[in-house]
């Protein structure tokens, strides 16, 4: 019932918008995944998937491969990763980004690109260059949907929204969230309906900030607590606090930009 609600939906979105067909960048996630399959369903003569890697690992493509070739979306293989490059060191590239001077010293001496991945970078700028990698993919997106007249199609759920667990100005900067209200557990269960590839429903949740980097790791909490809280079960009362701060820190994200009133 929900997937054939969610395909109306994106029909009427996008005649609303007097628009021909839908864009979504393909991640290689359980979400972008399933939005993949709906859209490939709801316009498959006018949908189109974007893989666009920034430092991205071998996993996420080969998974982010598996759902394009499944769906058999048109497609295209984008790689940004000297853009983000770019744009990092010209706006961050000062000492502090790195956990020890003696590094930066390093690369100075002899030529080293002191943004390349292997090095230890401070969490602090792990996660700025994040969000520049996500914005940038924005951009990317938003071109191809300009070209063809497609809208950009979000892969946000109801668990992530809830914490602010997306780049403001950048995964949440699109034109229609199919996926906003649906849980992390509901997303995975629309994912088995369509049939979405195992290895992609059993891939650890990933950002792919950094080599490793899960979800939840970075949470300190499980997937499966943060649904119960919204589903209104009891969990650990330390858990629900944690999660309870960063809705409230994260409320700017899911709002307007304030504006002065005269």
């Amino acid at each position: 019932m929900i997937k054939n609600n969610l395909i109306r939906f994106l029909q009427e979105e996008v005649k609303k918008a007097n628009a021909k067909g839908l864009v979504v960048g393909v991640s290689g996630g359980v979400d972008s995944a399933v939005v993949a399959h709906l859209i490939k369903e709801t316009f498959p003569d006018a949908s189109f998937g974007v893989w666009i890697g920034a430092h991205s690992s071998a996993e996420a493509k080969r998974n982010a491969l598996r759902v394009l070739e499944h769906t058999k979306l048109d497609h295209s293989l984008l790689d940004i990763s000297d853009e983000v490059d770019g744009i990092a060191e010209k706006s961050l590239l000062t000492k502090d980004i790195y956990e020890n001077e003696e590094i930066y010293a390093k690369f100075e001496k002899d030529g080293i690109n002191p943004l390349d991945e292997e090095y230890r970078l401070t969490d602090e700028f792990v996660h700025i260059k994040g969000n520049i990698k996500s914005r940038l993919r924005t951009s990317v997106l938003y071109a191809i949907a300009q070209k063809n007249n497609y809208l950009v199609v979000g892969t946000s759920n109801a668990s992530e929204n809830y914490i602010g667990y997306f780049t403001k100005h950048g995964d949440n900067a699109v034109d229609i969230q199919p996926l906003v209200n649906l849980t992390k557990t509901e997303v995975y269960q629309l994912a088995k309906e369509l049939n979405v590839n195992e290895r992609v429903i059993n891939a650890a949740p990933s950002a792919d900030l950094r080599r490793g980097q899960t979800d939840e790791d970075d949470l300190g909490f499980k997937y499966d607590d943060l649904d119960k809280l919204l589903n209104g079960e009891e969990i650990d009362q330390s858990v629900k606090e944690k999660i309870e701060t960063m809705h409230n820190d994260s409320k700017h994200k899911r709002t307007s930009p304030v504006e002065f009133k005269k």
